[in-house]
């Protein structure tokens, strides 16, 4: 008869436990689904400075030639400053002095009040777009690098600093990649290993950058945050860092004020720079990095 009640409680609980954890996991999951949904929207809306997209044929007015020209500006100071991060910053820095900034139009053609790209520049090109709040729902994302363009394409919003000089530097190591060494990830697959580990570098250097621009501050709270959450995987870290985690986060990337836009850019960033963390604090190489990236952008729930 004992023998009857073990094996009996040995079901109940290899049946029963499996499921507890699943229920587990959806209180989780959940949790941190309406928690990202108040980090993003809990906001006022962003601040853009490019309203509306110019026509062709239409002469850019003073005010809109000095917003283009402050931003022209903006990018050499970012590219000089943060050029000395690391081996690839110094390579973008230096490969990229001579920059086309533009307006994206209407028509999706991009206008400056600079000659045509074709005459001023002398290095590789690269072109860095702004796209107007009217047209923004047409692009696949608020910032990226359009390969059929050869152009950084960034959204017209203020842009917090030191989230601006991450993803700069971010964009423009993908531009470099394509441009100048014609690497064999800058045309793979989105879910191929050669395509994410780019994506790897890439937040990585971001990530160098975000933190020399604060002093070291943003590793030092990502390394108290993994400290502080109970977590076995990097997918679980991602799960439970708090929304208090997140704010502190804002606070020193100076994006406390950040509009929808700009925090959801951030949302991910913090994820991806916690998971990375985690996995180099427990001996993780790239292939961890990688397991995770793939899950982070195709597998996850929510």
């Amino acid at each position: 008869m004992a023998i009857i009640v073990v094996v009996l409680i040995v079901v109940a609980i290899s049946w029963g436990y499996p499921k507890y954890l699943g229920y587990q996991q959806e209180k989780v999951e959940k949790t941190f689904e309406r928690q990202y949904k108040s980090f993003i929207l809990d906001r006022s809306p962003d601040n853009w400075w490019l309203l509306q997209a110019p026509k062709i044929g239409v002469v850019p007015t003073k005010e809109e030639i000095q917003k283009i020209d402050a931003r022209v500006a903006k990018i050499e100071e970012k590219f000089q400053r943060y050029a000395e991060v690391s081996p690839l910053s110094k390579r973008i820095a230096s490969q990229f002095k001579e920059l086309f900034v533009s307006i994206l139009t209407e028509e999706g053609v991009s206008v400056s009040n600079s000659l045509q790209k074709e005459e001023v520049l002398k290095q590789p090109d690269i072109e860095i777009c702004f796209i107007a709040a009217n047209i923004f729902r047409q692009h696949p994302n608020a910032v990226y690098y359009s390969r059929q363009r050869r152009s950084l394409m960034i959204a017209g919003v203020e842009w917090p600093e030191t989230v601006f000089a991450g993803m700069l530097f971010h964009e423009a190591g993908h531009a470099l990649f394509d441009i100048v060494d014609h690497a064999p990830s800058a045309s793979a697959n989105p879910r191929s290993n050669s395509y994410i580990s780019e994506e790897i570098v890439m937040h990585e250097l971001e990530i160098q950058v975000v933190d020399a621009a604060t002093g070291g501050a943003f590793l030092q709270e990502i390394d108290k945050i993994i400290q502080r959450t109970p977590a076995k995987t990097p997918q679980d870290l991602v799960y439970r860092a708090s929304l208090s985690n997140w704010q502190r986060l804002d606070e020193i990337m100076g994006a406390t004020t950040a509009g929808p836009i700009v925090s959801d850019i951030n949302s991910a960033q913090y994820d991806i720079a916690l998971a990375f963390r985690f996995i180099e604090k427990r001996g993780g190489g790239r292939s961890g990095k990688v397991a995770f990236y793939r899950w982070f952008r195709f597998e996850r729930r929510v």
